[in-house]
């Protein structure tokens, strides 16, 4: 019910945990989650959020639900080098606000490392000019154009894009809108507007266009009756957001005790369900990194994601990745400067 308006997010945070006392909480995302940890924290309340923000997540209670596109990035290049290897140029079309400015930040960190040239555009939304914003993009004619957070206005860019004539590959190092989505916006004929698009979905996407999990299937149809046009991914996110936090609650056998459910959450290793073959979820790795990390990487999931393209006027999934860091999140750029 907030609306997206920071003052009525205060109150409620204010109200959730200093008046009602609640040592749980679950945020959808930025900017939601900078709002509530301020508040959250001191109280050492459990806070949870379907996202990874990276201050926050530095809590001792704060657990973010999302890898970075600083953990994806290197296997989406990695596979774009192999099966596209001319592509030199990459630009970035996130939307204006912290989630995708901070991803666009690490995404071309990445990007630079591994030897491509990288641009980057921030949309105001709500969109109310996309064929402007579109029109200049292709203007600089990369060899691959990248969408940030533009869920619902996803389908939308890739058509403008083609109908402009633009042939160069197209994808997602985090993917809003998801392929799902976009194999519905498209079906029926436009399917080859999606050609050589390469994206990594949290979820369970699979190359059939579908989910793997009966229940998962029915919780997105029910929840796309109640809110049409929402991103599917933020149902998704959400629902193992709350599994993971009910698990923690069970391991540490104590609701009041969340010191002791913090460091439960800190070990969890828990089947997704979501993904073929059930890969582990868990934060930090549940102590099984090989590298250092850093407070705020040890409280960010490490979930098994899939490397899924269109190609060849199909969809199929590449490989299943876990996204474990490759080391420290670079400072300079944990805010997309």
């Amino acid at each position: 019910d907030s609306k997206w308006e920071v003052p009525i997010m205060l109150s409620i945070s204010e109200q959730f945990i200093n008046r009602r006392k609640y040592k749980f909480v679950i945020t959808g995302g930025s900017p939601m989650i900078e709002v509530m940890d301020p508040v959250s924290t001191p109280a050492q309340a459990i806070h949870m959020s379907t996202t990874w923000h990276l201050e926050p997540c530095a809590s001792a209670w704060t657990f973010c639900t999302m890898a970075t596109h600083f953990d994806t990035a290197p296997y989406f290049f990695e596979t774009i080098k192999e099966m596209e290897p001319q592509v030199k140029t990459v630009f970035y079309a996130g939307v204006n606000f912290t989630y995708d400015i901070g991803a666009a930040g690490l995404t071309g960190y990445i990007a630079e490392q591994m030897g491509f040239e990288y641009d980057k555009i921030f949309i105001e939304w709500p969109t109310t000019d996309l064929l402007g914003i579109v029109t200049g993009i292709v203007a600089k004619n990369p060899d691959m154009i990248l969408l940030g957070g533009l869920t619902g206005d996803g389908p939308g860019f890739i058509r403008l894009a083609r109908d402009l004539g633009y042939e160069g590959v197209l994808g997602s190092v985090y993917a809003f809108p998801t392929m799902p989505q976009l194999l519905d916006a498209f079906k029926g004929g436009e399917e080859h507007l999606m050609e050589n698009y390469y994206a990594i979905e949290e979820h369970s996407y699979d190359s059939f266009g579908g989910y793997a999990d009966p229940d998962l299937v029915q919780l997105v149809a029910d929840y796309d009756l109640l809110e049409p046009g929402t991103p599917q991914a933020g149902i998704i996110t959400a629902f193992y957001t709350m599994d993971l936090l009910l698990k923690g609650i069970q391991e540490a056998q104590t609701v009041d005790d969340t010191d002791k459910i913090a460091a439960a959450l800190e070990t969890l290793e828990v089947p997704n369900i979501f993904l073929p073959g059930d890969p582990i979820m868990s934060f930090g790795g549940a102590g099984k990194s090989d590298v250092e990390l850093i407070k705020r990487q040890e409280h960010l999931l490490w979930n098994a994601m899939a490397m899924n393209i269109y190609k060849d006027g199909k969809s199929q999934t590449l490989k299943i990745i876990s996204t474990i860091p490759s080391g420290p999140i670079p400072v300079e750029h944990e805010r997309g400067n």
